[in-house]
């Protein structure tokens, strides 16, 4: 497992964009992109691997009350790579649970290195 560092204002900014779906009963796929990293931990000899979340991609989506799908997913690809960008997958919600639903690990699977 490794750390992840999700800077508050994203999680925030992302609940802000969100609201209106969530109010019209919709759900809204977000993507979390950052960079691996190597954390110092009280010595150079205890290095950790982290992710540190950079930029929150809101791509191109149709969404119902149970789904929701990216489209144009090709400029979601290119717009990672060209920034040398990695994908973590969280689910933002009143609860704060992280899952993955068949749809997400289909999804998912394309942007995996």
């Amino acid at each position: 497992l490794k750390t992840v560092y999700v800077p508050p204002a994203c999680l925030h900014r992302f609940n802000t964009i969100a609201n209106a779906n969530r109010l019209a009963n919709k759900e809204t796929c977000g993507l979390l992109l950052g960079k691996d990293n190597k954390e110092l931990v009280q010595s150079p000899a205890r290095r950790r691997d982290v992710y540190v979340v950079t930029t929150l991609l809101i791509p191109e989506q149709r969404a119902t009350s149970d789904t929701c799908a990216m489209e144009e997913e090709e400029s979601v690809l290119q717009f990672t790579e060209e920034r040398g960008l990695l994908d973590t997958h969280r689910y933002p919600s009143d609860a704060d649970l992280c899952f993955m639903s068949s749809v997400d690990l289909h999804t998912h699977s394309g942007f995996q290195r």
